[in-house]
């Protein structure tokens, strides 16, 4: 029988060599979780042997499945395993451990069953933001919201901790292969938020942005232009949006033309920067 506080921290990790081995230090310091599981999604580096190293349990994957299929990894683990809470964080260092037990403390005291972290919502912050990434994270956050029919400050945030007994209803079903990318973690917090039974809040958290040496120009502008976009935003928003756009396929959404027309608006813009960047 699981105990109902013990706590599995998941972290998807796909060629994170250098930035997981921090991560589950920095967990292990922290000392608040039973287990650290390190979910890799087919590294062709130095992923798994590095977070053995540091101290995690770690799972390989013997392809690449996508993120959805590596947080499904961790969160069977934790249902074989008799754990009564998963905590999924981010393998490539962005969340804040120091920050873990203000996310579970609504859990295993106040009764919740799911917290979303937000880096949105008042007493969230966000370090090395770029304007467009704040622009597009925050509209996919309204679309979502609009969809589920309840705010939701940061639905594209990695940060989030739950009991696994959300999973006894069959309405969250995440056996579904169409779940092993983008779409796992937007389908699981619909369902939670839908599910009138499962207590659900927001909390703040930080997310760090590591420049890796590139370097960006005009980053707090007040104009979005070409100079201050990182093409990895622009595929990580329509990757988002695309996840949303297939759930809303499955689950016989309406709003397909609001979803792909601002996408489709999105890109297009986005061409056009850089083809004045070009010239």
């Amino acid at each position: 029988m699981a105990n109902p506080n013990r706590m599995l921290v998941i972290l998807p990790a796909f060629n994170e060599s250098g930035k997981i081995g921090r991560v589950v230090e920095k967990l292990k310091r922290v000392n608040i979780t039973d287990t650290i599981l390190t979910v890799d999604d087919y590294s062709s580096d130095n992923t798994s042997q590095e977070a053995v190293n540091a101290g995690a349990e770690v799972i390989r994957h013997e392809k690449n499945r996508g993120v959805g299929a590596a947080i499904r990894s961790g969160i069977n683990y934790g249902l074989e395993n008799d754990f009564g809470i998963d905590v999924v964080m981010s393998g490539d260092d962005q969340h804040e451990p120091q920050e873990l037990k203000q996310v579970i403390e609504p859990i295993v005291t106040g009764g919740y069953d799911f917290i979303q972290g937000s880096r949105r919502m008042l007493g969230g912050r966000v370090v090395n933001d770029r304007l467009f990434r704040k622009i597009t994270t925050q509209l996919y956050s309204l679309l979502f919201s609009l969809l589920a029919g309840r705010r939701v400050t940061d639905a594209t945030n990695g940060f989030r901790a739950f009991r696994l007994s959300i999973f006894d209803k069959k309405e969250i079903n995440i056996a579904q292969e169409w779940l092993d990318r983008y779409e796992l973690e937007p389908y699981i917090l619909y369902g939670v938020i839908k599910d009138k039974h499962i207590r659900f809040k927001e909390m703040p958290i930080t997310i760090y942005y590591h420049q890796d040496g590139r370097k960006f120009t005009k980053l707090f502008d007040k104009k979005v232009t070409y100079e201050n976009i990182d093409r990895r935003d622009i595929d990580n928003i329509r990757r988002r949006v695309l996840s949303i756009e297939k759930m809303r396929t499955r689950l016989r959404w309406q709003p397909q033309r609001t979803l792909r027309g601002g996408l489709n608006r999105t890109i297009k813009w986005y061409k056009s920067a850089q083809e004045k960047k070009a010239h």
